[in-house]
C-alpha cells in the first residue's frame, strides 16, 4: 500500500523531490508524472493563507472547473526574485514553488524523448511549461500585462468529478477551525469558500503532459476553513485581483490540463488516501442561506 508524504510547505527540501514514471490514462490517453518526496507519494500542507477571490468557477467544454488562487503575501509582486526570510512560512512555499519548477524543467529536458515522443530543447520547454506562481496582471491595450500591484498567486484545483452514478461529487474532506466536517457539495462551494477568505490546505501535485505544454496540478485533498469575518464597505469596492492565469483567450479550447482530468480521477480511484490530518469533533453547523455578490468579470 501505498504512504503519503505529507510535509508543512515551510520544512520542504527541494532535493528530496523524485518523479516517477509517465502514466497514460486509459481513458482518453492523456499523460501524467507522479511527484514523490523520500519516494513517497507527496502532500504539501500549506500555511494559514489568504484567497481574496474565493473558489472560481469556469464553465469549458469538458465541463465546470472549480479553482482557488492562494494570495502570497510578501513575495515578488512579478513572480521572479526569490522571497525574503521576512515573509515567512508563505515566503519559504514561493521558494519552493520556484525551486520545484526548474526541477520539472531540468527533468523534462532529460526526458523529453519519453514524455513528449522526441528530444526537446531547454529554452523551448521553458516557453511551453505553465508557471507554477503567476503575477497579478492588467490589460494594457490589446494585450495582458503584469502590473505589480497584488502579491503573486498559487493555483489550486478544487477536486469535483462525477461519482459511480455519474452526478458532480466534491472528491475532498472539510472542517473548520474547530474541526468541525463540512459538508462539501458543488452547489455550496462559494458559500464554503466565499471571497477574502482564509483557509490551510492540503495539496497533492502531478505533473500533466501534452504536445502543446506542461504543468503541475495541484489538487485540493483536505482543507481547514477559517469562518469569514465581517465585509467592510471598503472590501467590497477593492479592486480584483487578476492573474496570470485568468487572462481571457481569444478562443475557449480545451487545455492539456483540462484534459489531465479523467487521469487524476484514476489516480484517486487507484490510490489510498491517507488518514485525514484533523478529526472532526462535533456535527457540522446548520448550513447557511446561500448569498451571491455581483461582481465584475476578471
Amino acid at each position: 500500500m501505498s504512504v503519503n508524504a505529507i510535509i508543512n510547505a515551510s520544512n520542504l527540501d527541494i532535493s528530496k523531490v523524485s518523479f516517477g514514471d509517465i502514466r497514460i490514462s486509459k481513458n482518453n490517453g492523456s499523460k501524467s508524472v507522479p511527484i514523490k518526496y523520500n519516494g513517497q507519494n507527496f502532500q504539501m500542507k500549506l500555511p494559514k493563507i489568504r484567497y481574496p477571490m474565493g473558489v472560481s468557477v469556469k464553465e469549458t467544454e469538458n465541463g465546470t472547473n472549480y479553482t482557488m488562487l492562494a494570495s502570497l503575501q510578501g513575495c515578488d509582486s512579478y513572480a521572479k526574485e526569490r522571497a525574503p526570510p521576512e515573509a515567512g512560512e508563505i515566503g519559504q512555499m514561493y521558494n519552493f514553488l520556484k525551486d520545484l519548477e526548474e526541477k520539472v524543467i531540468k527533468t523534462a529536458v532529460e526526458k523529453s524523448a519519453s514524455w513528449f515522443g522526441r528530444a526537446r530543447k531547454e529554452d523551448v520547454l521553458r516557453d511551453s511549461m505553465k508557471s507554477l506562481v503567476s503575477p497579478s496582471v492588467e490589460k494594457q491595450g490589446a494585450e495582458w500585462v503584469p502590473n505589480g500591484k497584488y502579491p503573486p498567486s498559487f493555483r489550486m484545483k478544487v477536486p469535483v468529478y462525477a461519482n459511480d452514478k455519474g452526478v458532480p461529487t466534491v472528491s475532498m474532506d472539510a472542517v473548520d477551525m474547530a474541526n468541525r466536517p463540512i459538508v462539501l457539495t458543488p452547489e455550496n462551494l462559494e458559500q464554503a469558500f466565499p471571497k477574502r477568505m482564509e483557509a490551510r490546505f492540503i495539496v497533492t501535485p502531478s505533473i500533466y503532459v501534452s504536445g502543446q505544454g506542461f504543468g503541475v496540478t495541484w489538487r485540493i485533498s483536505y482543507a481547514q476553513v477559517s469562518a469569514q469575518q465581517r465585509v467592510t464597505a471598503a472590501q467590497m469596492f477593492e479592486p480584483e485581483e487578476t492573474a496570470e492565469e485568468d487572462k481571457p483567450a481569444a478562443v475557449e479550447v480545451p487545455t492539456a490540463e483540462e484534459d489531465h482530468e479523467e487521469q487524476e480521477q484514476e489516480e484517486i480511484r487507484e490510490t489510498p488516501s491517507a488518514a485525514a490530518p484533523v478529526a472532526p469533533a462535533s456535527p457540522a453547523p446548520a448550513k447557511q442561506a446561500r448569498r451571491r455578490v455581483a461582481t465584475s468579470a476578471m
